[in-house]
């Protein structure tokens, strides 16, 4: 009479020995999606004629070092900060109607196009705007319109009577 005892006993705990044993699921994987590049402004024909592009513009490479580029439209005249904190003056050429060459970028002549608030150095005067690239995109200075939008408000403010 025991053994039956035992085996009534002993049945319920092998199924469920058996239920537990299955291998357990993997968790689904987190996947992050890759970050997204801005908006890369577009390069009009006649950017060097219908845009305002003086200011300085800036290019933070990946390892955080930064380049800045000032133009000086009415002057033609260039003001270039390297990473490396080396500064070069001089002067820009049209090439046409959307790009420009500095006489003196890193030592030889620099070739840039002009967009709406970006610069895109190209590698040489061949590169055609349509093989810009972000990584390649100088951005105008947040505050360079800030100053000039400042500046507006104030010269407005005197011209109003008290």
């Amino acid at each position: 009479m025991r053994f039956p005892l035992a085996i009534t006993a002993v049945a319920p705990l092998a199924l469920l020995a058996a239920c537990g044993e299955s291998a357990p699921e993997p968790a689904p994987e987190e996947v992050a999606a890759a970050p997204e590049e801005p908006a890369m402004p577009p390069v009009p024909a006649d950017s060097l004629e219908t845009l305002d592009y003086a200011g300085t513009y800036t290019l933070t490479r990946i390892n955080g070092s930064k380049a800045s580029l000032t133009l000086d439209a009415e002057g033609s005249s260039y003001t270039y900060i390297a990473a490396n904190g080396k500064e070069t003056e001089g002067s820009f050429t049209k090439v046409d109607g959307n790009r420009i060459m500095v006489e003196d970028f890193d030592g030889e002549p620099g070739y840039f196009a002009v967009a709406e608030g970006a610069i895109y150095y190209l590698p040489d005067a061949e590169t055609s705007v349509d093989e810009i690239m972000y990584s390649n995109m100088y951005s105008l200075a947040e505050d360079d319109g800030a100053i000039e939008a400042a500046d507006a408000s104030s010269e407005m403010a005197a011209d109003k009577p008290a």
